[in-house]
């Protein structure tokens, strides 16, 4: 029972029918109630529903004696949504082995905007759809964090200019295969880059209907919230993440159409994402454009 419980390569089984299966397995003898904690310790409460949670769990015995504080982690789990992604443990973990590429919204050769999610599988011979946004997207930006995904900014309608852009972020979650909205960036943004640093999103640039944006802004999980943080002189296109952000190079001016630069630059800056604070760094040997 405990190796069935350990493998992550369980198909078409919920984690309240895993719970059940144990307890049953618990109560046929009660030489096997030394194991309830090591067992219940291997189910996946937080990824039960409350409603379930409630209704078939919290009334088991054994559940509120011995173990109250997997209850109490999956409550809190649950009653802090917008934090899910930093309240990680094993038991929040998706039970699969599975490797997806997803494809995100875009527009198609009518222009059209699509709100529809096709999930791949790495060498691209199967695919399937999840569930569809509460509204079509192109120009966005996706990230993933913690297993967690990230739809932020874009345009509902396309238009070249940026004029249709929108602030509007939603985050999937495979756990429960749903969408939820959180907070809306400060500003609307199409065309511009997002990066995770230190479990947090930092999304730069872009442009809507006022024009270009040279500001970046950082969205704290903890309390749900948008902060502006440092801004560059110039307009940036694209940034690349490893532990930091780097701003590798940008345009003064852009052609509206956002497809090409009339200046390139070598220049490459790091902000520090615990100071907000963009560090020079050296500078690249080539100027580049639209660049990641």
């Amino acid at each position: 029972m405990s190796f069935l419980l350990d493998s992550n390569g369980l198909k078409n089984v919920s984690e309240l029918e895993l719970f059940e299966a144990t307890r049953q397995w618990l109560m046929f003898d009660q030489n096997r109630y030394q194991y309830i904690r090591p067992l219940m310790e291997k189910i996946r409460f937080p990824q039960i529903p409350p409603r379930d949670l409630l209704r078939y769990v919290n009334f088991v015995d054994f559940m509120r004696i011995e173990c109250n504080y997997l209850l109490l982690e999956a409550s809190n789990y649950h009653m802090l949504p917008h934090s899910q992604p930093i309240l990680q443990s094993v038991r929040t973990q998706v039970r699969s082995n599975d490797f997806r590429m997803v494809v995100v919204g875009g527009v198609d050769q009518q222009d059209r905007v699509s709100n529809q999610l096709l999930a791949l599988t790495p060498d691209v011979s199967k695919s399937d759809f999840l569930p569809p946004m509460h509204e079509g997207l192109c120009s966005h930006c996706v990230a993933v964090l913690n297993n967690f995904l990230y739809v932020l900014g874009g345009q509902n309608l396309f238009d070249e200019r940026g004029n249709t852009a929108v602030n509007s972020v939603v985050r999937y979650d495979p756990r429960f295969n749903i969408w939820m909205r959180i907070a809306s960036m400060n500003d609307k943004r199409a065309g511009f880059t997002v990066s995770v640093v230190d479990n947090r999103l930092y999304a730069l640039g872009g442009v809507n209907a006022a024009g270009r944006l040279s500001s970046m802004e950082c969205y704290s999980l903890e309390d749900d919230r948008w902060r502006y943080v440092a801004s560059v002189q110039t307009v940036s296109f694209m940034i690349d993440s490893m532990e930091k952000l780097f701003l590798r190079d940008c345009a003064t001016m852009l052609n509206p159409s956002m497809e090409t630069c009339s200046t390139c630059l070598e220049d490459s800056r790091r902000v520090d994402s615990q100071t907000s604070f963009w560090l020079t760094r050296h500078d690249m040997i080539l100027g580049t454009n639209v660049h990641q």
